[in-house]
């Protein structure tokens, strides 16, 4: 559950900027940490020291639907407030991007 997770994030941000992507992460961390796989990869690692019995089994037991279910349907009870609105889309250290941040950024500042 957690790798199709990881590549809806990873495409989340390709397209938002970084303060989305803060927000969006604390979002799902939250949802995360009380989802049976943290417990059990927890449990299974640190204290009967065993493989995890990871539920469902494979990635083909989880659909989409099920995924945007339980991490995307419902914001977690804490959100996250950033100091600053500067929401950069674009980094300068991509090739053919703008070095400055006038070149960087979106939205207010």
């Amino acid at each position: 559950m957690v790798l199709q997770v990881t590549l809806h994030q990873l495409r989340f941000g390709r397209d938002h900027g970084i303060a989305d992507c803060f927000r969006n992460e604390f979002d799902l961390t939250q949802k995360l940490l009380i989802a049976p796989d943290f417990t059990e990869g927890a449990t299974a690692l640190l204290v009967d020291r065993r493989p995890p019995i990871w539920s469902p089994s494979s990635l083909a037991g989880l659909s989409e639907d099920i995924m945007r279910e339980r991490f995307y349907a419902t914001k977690a009870p804490l959100q996250m407030t950033l100091l600053n609105t500067v929401n950069f889309i674009a980094y300068p250290n991509q090739r053919g991007q703008a070095s400055g941040a006038e070149g960087n950024l979106r939205g207010n500042m």
